[in-house]
């Protein structure tokens, strides 16, 4: 019967979890991210509702040679078409649709900066006079010099990640097509920041995971020499991801960057479990026959593997009470994912053991590595064991040293290296033309007054952008306001007396009214009931962002706002910004709580206050050390390095809980604790011993 149900579990396992997995939304957009509750995200949405979608992907183009400015922009004409003919583009910023208005007979005239209907050399040298003379198109989309030339793509909103590696994928294979990609000298934006962390995403899965389940596989072998440990281990690494990736797909959570970690940790998870069972069968195959050395070993680690499995998932599961939904997704899936792979090692790989196996696996030889490692351990334990706890206290001392100086940061452009072709872009496009961390205000008159039309008003948000102007990070502002002030000057004979907000609302009213672009609407309501202002911000990381904000915040306060005129800061930038704050919030809190549950937890396991208190120095000292190093190298708290805290500690007491039980093992047959020590450490040190080698090359 077992030779049918093992193989059955084992199938079931992999299968069921598959009607799941076929809904499984692989993607990086910034909402996996961020709190749906946070204020920022959701005036970010409301703007996104009323005006353009924000998320950007901008490409640049470079251009020396002017005897191919002709065919080049031809090409720029094509390009452009093509990517508006895709279902998924909302809105194409390009030189072929920006708003030039300008003076004419009929008082006022609103037309491309260049003429895609009319492409010639005399368009252009006219497109080149017109760029010069505008104030705002080399903020964004030509260069003074007319050599740089950007598209500001904006889709539609798309979740699926292989949708967004799709759309992306055919622009650039347009791009390659019209032979434009030598003229290709920058590329970035929100939407090219999260495919390319989508590209890691797909690396960590098709590359990195491959080889940690390789190299995991490997050290099994040569530590037992049986290809039956290798089999079973894959088997019960396979069945517990795939019931935890169906878990997390049942759940309705997007897989992002944040959560390519669960199979990574499953692996080692099960790694280090089953390694626990497999040297203690191997230990008692010395004096033992096959079944009875296996029923031993299982009844040896059952009880401390299963407070191994509830304190890490404990651990883990401190992450579930997150703010961020990706971190939240990871506590619940990984908690539950431990206690997975205690009932799949303790259970079904013995039983597969009992029913498929009957010989007995190679003695441990007293020539291998971990032997020796382990009797160069045991002696140093006799003979300095002062030395040894004073050696601890100081690295622990100098790293506690370090601590302060860890800075909490996200910025997604260092999440690459310096030369990476993003970063690269991204200082290029800001070199050329705005910053590209954006930060928008937004102004709503509920009761529909029509303030916005009022020049007192623009006035008054003239005034802030001068002051918002001033601030060094700051490099671009506009709004609805400069557009207003173009109309007054263009009807005026573009005499820059007139480049002002005009006198009387009656003014105002007219130039919207004959108004028949669509620029303004981009930063004004239809309705004249909300206004975005923009901001281009020339830093990336969240604190200078914050910082920024702050200076932003307070010029909004010095204008004194009409009260019943909501105003509210949004934009990605700021979203990315109020991100961070919750990232340190969520590190003390699951740090706290999977502390705090983990003594209760060892407490109840030891029945000894002291001992409890004792076993937690290991646990905490890897925590002190990884924050001391962070300090010491300057790795930043971010996303990424906030939840290793809590992992760490709960896979950190896995090693003390099996030492801890077997010394008081060993002591209560009567032993010193000198020699329960010892005796513990020949049993259990070398598991311990592999499964730290193994988790750490996984992490690394």
């Amino acid at each position: 019967m077992k030779k049918i149900l093992i193989p059955f579990i084992f199938v079931l396992a992999i299968t069921l979890p598959l009607y799941f997995l076929l809904s499984l939304n692989i993607t990086n957009v910034i909402s996996t991210y961020v709190p749906k509750s946070l204020k920022s995200y959701q005036d970010l949405r409301k703007s996104e509702e009323i005006f353009v979608n924000e998320e950007n992907l901008i490409l640049m183009f470079s251009i020396d040679e002017t005897k191919d400015e002709l065919d080049f922009i031809q090409k720029l004409v094509e390009l452009k078409k093509y990517i508006i003919s895709l279902e998924q583009t909302d809105r194409v910023f390009s030189p072929f649709n920006y708003e030039e208005i300008s003076g004419s007979d009929e008082g006022l005239s609103i037309n491309p900066i260049i003429d895609e209907n009319n492409i010639s050399q005399e368009e252009i040298q006219a497109a080149k006079q017109r760029v010069l003379v505008d104030r705002f198109v080399s903020d964004l989309i030509i260069s003074k010099d007319f050599k740089n030339f950007s598209f500001i793509v904006l889709p539609k909103v798309i979740k699926s990640g292989l949708e967004r590696y799709l759309y992306e994928t055919s622009i650039f294979h347009k791009v390659d097509e019209l032979k434009l990609d030598k003229y290709l000298s920058g590329y970035g934006g929100d939407f090219a920041v999260d495919l390319m962390q989508f590209h890691e995403s797909m690396t960590i899965m098709n590359i990195i995971i491959p080889i940690i389940v390789i190299f995991g596989f490997l050290l099994l072998y040569i530590m037992y020499h049986s290809w039956v440990a290798v089999l079973l281990s894959a088997a019960t690494t396979m069945m517990a991801n795939s019931i935890c990736m169906g878990f997390f797909a049942s759940l309705g959570y997007d897989y992002n960057l944040f959560a390519s970690v669960i199979p990574t940790l499953m692996m080692a998870l099960n790694t280090a479990f089953a390694i626990h069972l497999y040297s203690a069968f191997q230990h008692e195959q010395g004096e033992h026959d096959f079944h009875t050395a296996l029923k031993r070993a299982v009844g040896e680690v059952r009880r401390p593997s299963f407070y191994s499995a509830l304190t890490t998932a404990i651990g883990m599961g401190s992450l579930a009470f997150s703010d961020l939904p990706s971190m939240r997704a990871v506590g619940i899936v990984a908690s539950f994912g431990t206690m997975l792979l205690y009932v799949l090692v303790l259970y079904f790989i013995p039983a597969a053991l009992d029913t498929f196996c009957s010989k007995k696996w190679r003695p441990i030889g007293e020539s291998s590595f971990f032997i020796k490692l382990l009797e160069k351990t045991i002696y140093l334990n006799k003979i300095y064991p002062g030395r040894i706890i004073l050696l601890f206290s100081f690295l622990l001392i100098i790293c506690a040293t370090q601590i302060l100086r860890v800075e909490s940061e996200s910025n997604v452009y260092k999440f690459f290296s310096e030369e990476h072709e993003l970063n690269k872009s991204k200082d290029l496009i800001k070199k050329n033309f705005s910053g590209v961390t954006t930060v928008n205000l937004l102004l709503e008159d509920p009761k529909g007054k029509m303030k916005f039309v009022s020049p007192d008003f623009h006035r008054k948000l003239e005034s802030l952008k001068l002051k918002i102007l001033e601030i060094p990070e700051v490099n671009r502002v506009f709004g609805p306001n400069d557009i207003i002030k173009q109309f007054h000057w263009a009807f005026h004979g573009e005499d820059e007396a007139y480049f002002i907000v005009p006198e009387t609302r009656e003014l105002i009213e007219q130039y919207l009214f004959i108004y028949d672009g669509t620029d303004l609407y981009d930063f004004l309501s239809r309705d004249f009931k909300t206004i975005k202002f923009t901001m281009n911000l020339t830093v990336e990381g969240a604190n200078a962002i914050e910082n920024t904000v702050t200076k932003i915040e307070n010029h909004i306060k010095d204008l004194h706002f009409d009260r019943d005129i909501k105003l509210s800061l949004t934009g990605y930038g700021k979203v990315f910004s109020d991100q961070e704050d919750i990232v340190v919030n969520d590190l003390y809190k699951s740090l706290y709580l999977s502390m705090i549950l983990i003594f209760i937890v060892v407490l109840i396991i030891w029945r000894n206050f002291w001992l409890a208190i004792l076993g937690m120095i290991p646990n905490i000292a890897p925590i002190i050390v990884m924050f001391g190093i962070m300090g010491i190298f300057g790795i930043f708290l971010d996303i990424g390095t906030a939840m290793i805290a809590s992992v760490t500690l709960g896979i950190a007491i896995d090693d003390t809980i099996h030492i801890v039980t077997g010394i008081r093992k060993y002591m209560r047959e009567g032993k010193a604790p000198v020699d329960a020590v010892s005796y513990t450490l020949k049993t259990s040190g070398r598991a311990v011993i592999v499964t730290t080698l193994i988790l750490s090359v996984q992490f690394l």
